[in-house]
């Protein structure tokens, strides 16, 4: 009986190391993963933390420091900025059809500016006057009367409507 369980125990063991050997890739893929989720995590906290007007820039600067991001690396640049392209114009699709368009264009916009320091400088001085802009709707909103705000947000509400029905017509009929 106790050769039994050796045998038993012996194959398990073969077994066991041969389905590691098979998760090996799998478990570098993991790491890999966790590696570019804590980048991504530690990226967004340094732009938060950016000033507003020099975020992209400073991303770019950062990006151009990285190892590897030198003047030979031509097709992983294009790769980039090619990947943020098609980023932005999904990211545009969905903004005119139902669906999360602006969390797919800003990644989209990111990885551009990463690239490219003329992207990265329009997005800080877009930055600016969204930001300019923002502040002055906000308040015209708070000083506007109830009838007021009832008008917008029916406006607001065809608008919306008449571009889902335009979608509609133009891409499912």
């Amino acid at each position: 009986m106790g050769n039994g369980n050796n045998v038993l125990f012996g194959s398990f063991c073969i077994l066991f190391s041969r389905s590691l050997r098979l998760a090996q890739p799998f478990g570098r893929l993991a790491a890999k993963i966790l590696h570019m989720l804590t980048a991504i995590r530690q990226n967004w906290k340094d732009f938060k933390a950016g000033t507003p007007g020099h975020r992209f820039q400073d991303i770019h600067s950062k990006r151009r420091k990285q190892p590897g991001q030198g003047k030979g690396n031509g097709f992983k640049k294009w790769g980039i900025i090619g990947l943020g392209i098609l980023l932005s114009l999904t990211g545009i699709f969905f903004m005119a059809v139902p669906g999360p368009g602006l969390l797919i264009l800003a990644p989209g916009l990111v990885l551009i500016a990463g690239e490219s320091l003329l992207m990265a400088r329009l997005l800080d001085w877009a930055e600016v006057r969204g930001r300019a802009f923002y502040e002055w709707a906000k308040a015209r909103w708070q000083k506007a009367s109830d009838l007021a705000k009832l008008g917008l947000i029916i406006l607001t509400i065809l608008i919306v409507v008449a571009a889902l029905v335009s979608a509609y017509l133009i891409f499912f009929r």
